[in-house]
């Protein structure tokens, strides 16, 4: 009985294996454009095999080609600005025609003396230069005989507005041998007065509102 298995296995075997120099990949033809190559396997000689061949697929030793990139893009070189010809900032003193020198608060207002516009100067810091008097008097009165008063219509409704407003600051100023007062009242006019005496110098100048 157990000369009997060990015939069939051998036979198994022998009938599995190849003849020397066949090819056992022989059976399947290859793939068209398929490159092959073949190394040996060896078999067990105790089970009555031989040495044969097996085909395998080779490495692929070949490569796309490199494919051509775009060329560098040319970048213009920097372009040379030309510096400014003049500063924004002055560089001696204030320009004729510009804004007001700031050193100027609290300083008189030109070559007339007095207090010329509106709070004495275009920093509107400049109230005159006194003396005043620690405990002053009333030297006249203006107007002597009637009220300082008109009437104006504001949204629609008319009113009766008297005396000056915020805007009715005089103007002093030195004018010959003179001292001028000058200003606008809630009278529609624009008065001319002696600083002196409180005597009318002018007519008045009748604007037709408030001023």
């Amino acid at each position: 009985m157990v000369s009997v298995r060990a015939l069939v296995f051998t036979a198994l075997v022998v009938g599995c294996g190849s003849q020397t120099g066949e090819v056992a990949g022989g059976l399947f033809p290859d793939p068209p454009d398929t490159t092959t190559s073949t190394r040996p396997v060896t078999t067990d000689p105790l089970r009555g095999g031989s040495p044969s061949t097996v085909a395998v697929d080779a490495p692929s030793t070949t490569s796309d080609p490199p494919t051509a990139s775009d060329p560098p893009v040319a970048i213009d070189p920097p372009v040379a600005i030309d510096p400014p010809t003049t500063s924004l900032l002055p560089t001696t003193g204030w320009p004729a025609g510009s804004w007001v020198d700031p050193s100027s608060i609290g300083e008189p207002w030109g070559s007339v003396p007095g207090v010329l516009t509106f709070r004495g100067s275009p920093t509107r810091s400049f109230h005159g230069t006194g003396p005043v008097p620690t405990d002053p008097v009333v030297a006249w009165r203006f107007p002597r005989d009637a009220p300082m008063c008109s009437l104006s219509s504001v949204g629609g409704v008319q009113k009766e507005w008297c005396g000056v407003g915020w805007t009715g600051q005089p103007a002093v100023f030195q004018r010959g041998a003179h001292t001028w007062l000058v200003f606008g009242g809630l009278d529609g006019r624009v008065h001319f007065l002696d600083g002196i005496t409180g005597a009318r110098r002018l007519p008045d100048f009748t604007t037709g509102d408030l001023v």
